[in-house]
């Protein structure tokens, strides 16, 4: 049999080719082959747009089943794939896809994910196991994504709205292990528990993370929840936070509040903006706590030591002043895989004014930070 025209499933109208081709009548299950030189007609396959033309191979007389060779290309604003992918798969009457294919490679928010294999419908690809690995900046470690479905205009993990774990992050990098007369020391962490011994460096980790696909500013990324452990000299924090991860694997987040202490003063810091540099705060308070006084029966005993003529001044002395506090305005606090920055490396900070007692004034004072 032989013939010309165009070609299309009758149930939805679903045109295949124009041109020539050749049938069989003869054969057990005989097939429609398109001769050289016809035009394809198909635009896309499962939704999905295509590079170049789809070739149709044959189709199933008695089914009316395509047989279909396309490269399909499912990137998407904020989904880079390293390669447009080649596939075959069957186009069943009224449109409907039917297809798998192996081994191709994705990045999402800057994360890439490996995927083995793949099926594909006329209505989204779907991926049951996947395997996610962090970028350097992110420390590298590598998770297990469920459920990737990818739809020609949008992506769901675990289904819509279903939230998904992705594996610890560091932001500033990992902590070095230092060793002391042969014992490795470095801090171990645990869930949702920061333990650990030292010395380290100062570090960031973001764990027990659970993540929902999002779009923002017309792009796709993460939303992401998750305990961040902060680990610096004297500060151990386990803080609750929410942030996003944009296309490129930036985060943008922030903390309401963080108290750490500082050469045994108390540092109060609010609205902290978490990126991969670390954390970061325009302004905070650092409260300088004075020396108390010695009371009444301590501050005698020990001038009467020296000049038992004061002990008519002493009783007239009532007992120690209350503690006093000194806050001052800090600039620029960083926090990151180096440490605490006050106003930046080695930036000096001034202080207001302040009376010791009737009979001194400091002035003009400066201080710089130093943590180590």
């Amino acid at each position: 049999l032989n013939g010309g025209g165009y070609l299309a499933q009758i149930q939805e109208d679903y045109d295949l080719f124009q041109g020539d081709f050749t049938a069989d009548g003869s054969a057990d299950s005989p097939v429609i082959v398109a001769a050289e030189g016809v035009t394809y007609t198909l635009e896309e396959l499962g939704g999905f747009s295509l590079d170049g033309k789809a070739v149709i191979s044959q189709v199933a007389i008695i089914s009316g089943t395509a047989s279909v060779s396309a490269t399909i290309d499912f990137s998407q604003p904020g989904i880079v794939t390293d390669t447009k992918k080649a596939i075959v798969a069957l186009i069943k009457p009224g449109g409907q896809v039917e297809g798998a294919f192996k081994d191709f490679t994705m990045v999402l928010a800057g994360m890439k994910v490996e995927v083995d294999e793949a099926a594909i419908t006329d209505e989204a690809i779907t991926v049951e196991n996947a395997t996610l690995s962090l970028p350097k900046k992110l420390g590298e470690t590598k998770g297990v994504l469920r459920k990737l479905v990818i739809k020609p205009k949008g992506i769901t993990l675990g289904g819509a709205g279903v939230k998904f774990p992705l594996p610890d992050m560091y932001p500033v990098g990992k902590p070095v292990t230092t060793t002391v007369a042969g014992l490795a020391r470095a801090p171990v962490y645990a869930s949702g528990t920061l333990t650990g011994t030292t010395p380290t460096t100062p570090t960031i980790v973001l764990v027990e993370n659970t993540a929902t696909v999002g779009v923002f500013e017309g792009k796709i990324g993460l939303e992401v929840e998750s305990t961040l452990q902060l680990w610096l000299p004297n500060n151990q924090r386990n803080i609750a936070v929410t942030f996003k991860i944009d296309e490129n694997g930036d985060f943008e987040g922030e903390i309401e509040k963080l108290d750490l202490t500082v050469a045994g003063q108390a540092l109060e810091m609010k609205k902290i903006t978490l990126s991969n540099s670390g954390l970061k705060v325009g302004e905070a308070t650092l409260t300088i706590q004075k020396q108390a006084k010695k009371s009444k029966q301590q501050t005698a005993a020990t001038r009467l030591r020296r000049n038992p003529g004061l002990a008519a001044e002493l009783a007239r002395n009532g007992e120690a002043k209350t503690d006093k506090k000194l806050s001052i305005v800090v600039k620029d606090v960083v926090v990151d895989g180096n440490g605490l920055k006050i106003g930046g490396a080695g930036v000096t900070n001034y202080l207001p004014d302040f009376k010791v007692g009737t009979t001194a004034t400091f002035t003009q004072m400066a201080f710089t930070v130093v943590v180590n």
